[in-house]
């Protein structure tokens, strides 16, 4: 039997009488229809029965799989924050309030050096340094006040090491009560490249300083070379024609002396400001260190030793003698200076290669092969304050009769024309060292043919064309000109010049010009001048080596350069030499 099935009572129906109803209940029983009722009742009443037991279970079920995907969802979640936990890249520490740690992952255990029972129970205090434990114990109530969130400060591995490490704090409800979540990061790197990021831009600031002074120190060093032309020219001119017992004639050479002296300065100033004229070729630096050192000896004084130690194998570097030889014996005299009661002084040459990382903390750093030049002594040594202005010209610890403040600026100036960098090494009481990193040059690279000094002063009688803005130095060059029989003509400027020579049939040999002048500047005039006319040759004078003065594309030599002040001996030498020269085609 079906038990959800209705049940109908069903009265018995005799064979003989099968359509006859029942007689009506004697009295005390229920009727047929009352009983129907009954049954019908109780047949209405399980049915709702069964319905409800029917949603109920489905209730069950919809229940339990609601808590079977919330236990999954927590499992999940559970996984998901212990992989994070533990895989974190921060170092990660649970701690209460008062600073004990409940938990840590993997990270801080690496951080520290140690096992995660190391940590665990172990209060903050008993992981910085004893040097920063009252300032921990200062400032840990400010995280878990809240005051702050973020904190620098040490914390001690282990192993004894001390690192610089970075905390960031939040409150937590742990099982019902407050915790700290500390997220611990080694910031040893950060600190590392902020200090590098300091370093270089404390060496542009000082490397802009130094380019701006010596803007300053090229301008003002031009513009007194000019006027020292003309003083030391006209003063070799009056010379020439007074008598030799003359009175008058010491004190024409007292002023021609002042004036060198005057034209050493500017020469330095050049120097430092990187516009001096070189003329670069590949030599060997053991060659210009023994040069040097028959005059140091005797320069030096008996007190201070003098040692060399030069490289076994040749130095070979690309540079001009005469001006290394001028930062060999300031820095020497320098290094004198310094060992006022005597002392050592060693010169070194060697081969070096410079690392990419090592060369990134100079500003003209550059990876690669290197030969260094090496001057060091034994004397005082510098500050640091000293350090950061030894290089600055007219910059000097000594007497006011003791020097002048260049020798170190003009050295400055000579190594990076020379495209060198040069690192100084110093402290007090413990001596100086200079280090001159002159790059390699290349096996292919060969050395010029040097030219051989005239010993008399040539003559000639070629046209020459003088074109210089400042008039006492173009009146002195065309004095100086015709005086060793030259034909002259003169330009106050550079249109003046192409006026003239475009005007001129007859030739024109040799064009002096300066470089700097307004409008026009020298090359420039040249190349228009070439543009109708090519029978002439080109000497430049100059103060200082300008950019635009070589163009490193072009296939000829550089043109020929005459250094102000000059006198008539050099001018006369270096226009033979031009003209003695092909036309360029």
């Amino acid at each position: 039997m079906n038990p959800t099935a209705p049940f109908r009572y069903t009265p018995e129906v005799t064979d003989h009488a099968p359509n006859a109803k029942p007689d009506s209940s004697p009295a005390g029983k229920l009727s047929y229809e009352q009983l129907q009722a009954a049954y019908d009742a109780l047949d209405l009443d399980a049915h709702r029965q069964n319905q409800e037991i029917q949603e109920l279970t489905g209730c069950l079920q919809d229940e339990r799989r609601s808590r079977t995907q919330l236990e999954e969802a927590l499992r999940d979640s559970e996984s998901h924050t212990r992989a994070i936990f533990g895989n974190s890249p921060d170092a990660i520490f649970i701690e209460d309030m008062e600073g004990t740690v409940l938990d840590a992952n993997p990270e801080a255990c690496r951080l520290h050096g140690c096992q995660r029972h190391d940590l665990v129970g172990k209060n903050v205090l008993d992981l910085v340094p004893a040097s920063s434990y009252e300032q921990v114990k200062h400032d840990f109530p400010r995280l878990v006040s809240g005051e702050v969130d973020t904190y620098e400060g040490m914390s001690r591995r282990s192993d004894g090491e001390d690192i610089p490490i970075e905390i960031r704090a939040r409150k937590i409800d742990l099982g019902g009560r407050q915790a700290l979540l500390l997220h611990v990061r080694d910031i040893s790197a950060r600190l590392e490249s902020e200090k590098a990021l300091r370093r270089s831009e404390e060496q542009l600031r000082q490397s802009q300083k130094m380019e701006a002074l010596g803007r300053l120190a090229g301008g003002v060093a031009h513009d007194f070379n000019n006027v020292l032309t003309s003083i030391l020219g006209f003063s070799n001119l009056i010379l020439e024609q007074i008598a030799a017992h003359d009175p008058i004639r010491e004190d024409i050479e007292e002023i021609i002396r002042a004036g060198e002296r005057a034209a050493d300065l500017t020469r330095q100033l050049l120097a430092f400001g990187r516009k001096q004229t070189v003329r670069m070729r590949i030599i060997d630096l053991n060659d210009v260190v023994q040069d040097c050192e028959k005059l140091l000896r005797r320069t030096l004084g008996e007190d201070v030793q003098l040692v060399t130690k030069l490289s076994d194998t040749q130095a070979t570097i690309n540079g001009d003698p005469g001006q290394l030889e001028q930062v060999i014996t300031n820095l020497s005299i320098n290094a004198r200076d310094a060992m006022e009661q005597g002392g050592r002084l060693t010169l070194s040459t060697y081969a070096t290669s410079v690392p990419a990382e090592h060369a990134a903390l100079h500003p003209e750093g550059r990876p690669g092969a290197y030969v260094v030049l090496s001057v060091r002594d034994n004397g005082v040594g510098m500050s640091d304050d000293i350090r950061q202005h030894v290089f600055e010209p007219f910059f000097t610890t000594k007497q006011p009769t003791k020097g002048t403040g260049l020798g170190l600026s003009t050295v400055y100036g000579i190594v990076q024309q020379s495209e060198a960098c040069i690192d100084l090494r110093s402290s007090e009481g413990r001596g100086t060292e200079f280090l001159i990193y002159f790059p390699a040059p290349d096996a292919s690279e060969a050395s010029p043919a040097i030219a051989v000094e005239r010993l008399e002063i040539p003559r000639g009688s070629e046209t020459i064309l003088v074109v210089e803005d400042e008039a006492t130095v173009l009146y002195l060059t065309v004095r100086l000109l015709e005086s060793l029989g030259y034909q002259v003509l003169e330009a106050a400027n550079a249109h003046g010049a192409l006026e003239l020579a475009r005007a001129r049939d007859e030739a024109i040999d040799l064009v002096i010009s300066d470089v700097v002048m307004p409008g026009l500047n020298g090359p420039e005039m040249i190349g228009k001048m070439r543009e109708f006319r090519h029978d002439f040759r080109v000497l430049f004078m100059t103060g200082f080596t300008e950019d635009n003065l070589v163009d490193p594309d072009s296939p000829t030599a550089p043109p020929a350069v005459i250094l102000k002040p000059f006198t008539r001996t050099a001018l006369a030498v270096q226009v033979r030499t031009v003209l003695d020269q092909s036309v360029p085609g």
